[in-house]
């Protein structure tokens, strides 16, 4: 090997890791949801702001009857003691919450319209208003590309000190667009998650968020 090419491969290396480093930093826990490791927590990084994270509920979204399992998705908050792991509570208690995410892991692959119309499904059946920050964050998810399976994706969710809220979906890309919108918007957004939802396959997973049950 040249030195040219040696040092071009070092360079590769030694960079190529932080060039799609994703929001999300977990530590592996011992758990396992359909053979994917489960995170104990860690931290989140979005734009230099930094928040600790402690995973509390992981489960699997499915269809077909549980048929097919589409992602494992895990929970993770700022502050375990603020979040409510109360069926009736749990989406409330977001509003005490200054950061959150949701992990998945996708086993299934699905198409970047399919995640659209899952999430714009959701937000009907949560009574959410379709703000223009809720629309930005829509047509992010829908320009993200298709989530294949084996492929990661995060959500996050920021309360700011200016009494905004900011919402980032990284794609299976490693690729992070952050929407920033009024106060309630990380609710409505997790709301997808842990708020009602008429979908049997998604019911599971909630319960198991909503539930602080990771199984």
């Amino acid at each position: 090997m040249k030195l040219s090419q040696l040092t071009l491969a070092l360079v590769t290396l030694t960079f190529a890791p932080n060039a799609f480093a994703g929001i999300l930093t977990l530590e592996d826990s011992a758990s396992k949801v359909n053979g994917v490791t489960i995170s104990k927590g860690g931290k989140m990084v979005v734009e230099g702001r930094t928040a600790n994270l402690i995973t509390v509920g992981a489960g699997t979204r499915s269809k077909l009857g549980g048929m097919i399992k589409v992602y494992v998705g895990e929970l993770l908050v700022n502050d375990k003691n603020k979040y409510a792991c109360k069926e009736e509570k749990s989406l409330d208690s977001l509003k005490d919450l200054s950061a959150i995410a949701v992990k998945m892991t996708m086993q299934f692959s699905i198409t970047e319209a399919d995640l659209e119309k899952a999430f714009t499904d959701g937000f009907e059946a949560n009574n959410i208003t379709e703000t223009p920050a809720i629309k930005a964050f829509v047509a992010a998810v829908k320009a993200g590309g298709k989530p294949v399976s084996g492929s990661k994706l995060a959500f996050t969710g920021e309360k700011l000190e200016d009494g905004s809220e900011v919402v980032t979906y990284e794609n299976a890309a490693g690729k992070a667009t952050s929407i920033k919108g009024g106060a309630g918007f990380v609710r409505s957004v997790f709301s997808l998650w842990v708020g009602t939802t008429d979908d049997s396959g998604l019911k599971g997973l909630r319960n198991n968020f909503v539930n602080c049950e990771i199984k």
